[in-house]
């Protein structure tokens, strides 16, 4: 007899697209997609899928039910309310919290008692309400950002409500281990059910990258502050002013400021060399990764995202800011330097432009880091299952 599992998750923008097509499908968030494609092939599972809206996505669903292809059960939409039109931030939270109350009642409301419940990074607090069930609870982090990572270990007191869910052995925690706050938070959590995992990649290696001109940049990321898409032009500015022109820079992905990047790479004069493609296919980033020279990912919230490990599986050397949640395993993988250092970075990018051995030597380095830490992604999900399925038979459930 199947297990029943509720995945309640935000509707990160990402899944958006397989809502409004009635069609699960990779479109950006390859730990969710996964995640869904591989334990609807589960026979232990039950799997029922409730997303929250927020305030970006509160008109995008008027029905709250839908069918999707590939999904068996219909998915559920919780939807969100704007009553505020406001730019103050204090009034936003106000009336996110308002929101979140109320959704998470509803939830408690449609759940049945003494399940398995999936829920992701932005819903911690509705531990405080699902506990009553009495079921299991499962947290999917897909990394830890620093604002979280301060607050569940804030000595306000208020705060302290975080650590809570986090120190409950009853709990099982699961986190990518995107260089973020994950690893930090899981030692001084020292809950045992803490597991931190890399992602996996489905994407073959056939050849390492050619050493050629025009030597193409690639950088995927979602176009938004604190991704390093400014700092990045500024980089190609002044590699252009060093007398390198023989380049081209890629930018994939949308975003809240994409329009505001395209009129700064204009403004710097690369608009020769920059391109922006917006958000493309899954498929597209495989053949970007192809034709490709080197990846930069200048994220201040973590270093090894998907994109990096999905750059690594074609041997691309990798440039980096160097953050205080880069282990000392990962460090001559890549090209890592500190985010005040234009000038050493800059040295190191002209190299590798222009000495094929020192650029082979990264390439291999990355390739290498790809063949001895990545699975492909169902064997990073069937271990994640494995967990969940562990978990839940130290305890009581009923169907």
């Amino acid at each position: 007899m199947k297990n029943k599992i509720y995945i309640i998750s935000r509707l990160y923008k990402p899944l958006e697209i397989s809502i409004k097509q009635r069609n699960w499908e990779h479109t950006g968030s390859p730990a969710y997609y996964n995640f869904v494609k591989y334990i609807q092939k589960d026979s232990f599972f039950d799997t029922h899928l409730i997303f929250l809206l927020d305030s970006a996505s509160a008109y995008l669903f008027n029905k709250s039910y839908f069918k999707i292809t590939s999904i068996e059960n219909k998915v559920h939409v919780i939807k969100y309310y704007k009553f505020l039109n406001s730019k103050n931030k204090s009034l936003l939270r106000l009336e996110l919290f308002i929101n979140r109350f109320f959704q998470y009642l509803k939830i408690y409301r449609i759940v049945d008692s003494k399940k398995i419940y999936y829920l992701d990074r932005d819903n911690l607090l509705i531990y405080f309400f699902l506990k009553f069930k009495r079921g299991v609870i499962c947290f999917r982090f897909l990394g830890i950002t620093k604002k979280l990572f301060s607050k569940i270990f804030s000595k306000n007191y208020f705060y302290s409500i975080y650590k809570i869910p986090l120190k409950n052995k009853r709990n099982l925690i699961i986190s990518t281990n995107d260089g973020s706050w994950s690893v930090k938070t899981k030692n001084k959590i020292k809950n045992p059910n803490f597991h931190v995992f890399l992602n996996g990649c489905d994407f073959k290696f056939k050849n390492l990258p050619a050493f050629k001109k025009p030597f193409v940049f690639l950088c995927i990321s979602r176009i938004e502050k604190g991704k390093g898409i400014k700092e990045l032009l500024f980089l190609m500015k002044a590699l252009k002013d060093k007398g390198l022109y023989d380049f081209k820079m890629v930018i994939i992905g949308g975003g809240s400021i994409l329009s505001e990047m395209i009129q700064l790479s204009i403004n710097l004069e690369l608009s020769d060399h920059c391109s922006f493609l917006g958000e493309i296919s899954h498929k597209l980033i495989l053949k970007n990764l192809k034709s490709s020279n080197v990846f930069f990912s200048l994220n201040k919230f973590g270093f090894l995202g998907n994109n990096v490990i999905e750059a690594t599986s074609q041997g691309l050397p990798i440039i980096s800011y160097k953050t205080e949640n880069v282990s000392n395993k990962f460090l001559n993988h890549f090209l890592f330097f500190e985010s005040n250092n234009l000038e050493g970075i800059l040295s190191k990018i002209v190299k590798l432009y222009s000495s094929i051995e020192f650029y082979n030597k990264y390439s291999n380095l990355s390739l290498d880091f790809y063949k001895n830490n990545i699975t492909t992604w169902e064997k990073r999900v069937k271990k994640e299952l494995e967990l969940i399925k562990s978990h839940s038979s130290s305890f009581r459930l009923y169907d």
